[in-house]
């Protein structure tokens, strides 16, 4: 019993891992869009000023 809770944790921890390390390569793109969708929008408030 105590060799499955073992396991148990183990694969818990490397589905946390995996996530995170996910996450991290997507954050990149996401902060490249944020950056790229950054002009368009202070575009569209300088037509939203005329």
């Amino acid at each position: 019993m105590n060799n499955v809770r073992f396991l148990d944790r183990l694969g818990s921890a490397a589905l946390t891992i995996a996530l995170l390390s996910v996450l991290l390569l997507f954050v990149p793109g996401l902060v490249r869009a944020d950056a790229v969708a950054a002009p368009v929008t202070d575009d569209f408030i300088g037509r939203a000023d005329l």
